[in-house]
């Protein structure tokens, strides 16, 4: 029993549309991991500038004494 030129068909559309999906679910992964990404490192350069105005302060306070 072989495939008719419509099961064919069915049969490549059905992959076009996976493929289409898959695609598109990778687009949309590799736009949260970039997003992610980018949080992690404004947080990071965030507690940089925290712990550079901590010194500073202490420094500050150290000099007044």
């Amino acid at each position: 029993m072989e495939l008719t030129k419509q099961d064919k068909k069915h049969i490549d559309e059905q992959v076009r549309k996976l493929s289409f999906r898959i695609v598109e679910e990778a687009k949309e992964y590799m736009k949260l991991y970039e997003k992610t990404y980018y949080e992690e490192v404004i947080k990071m350069c965030q507690e940089k500038i925290e712990t550079i105005e901590a010194i500073k302060e202490l420094s500050i306070k150290v000099s007044e004494q």
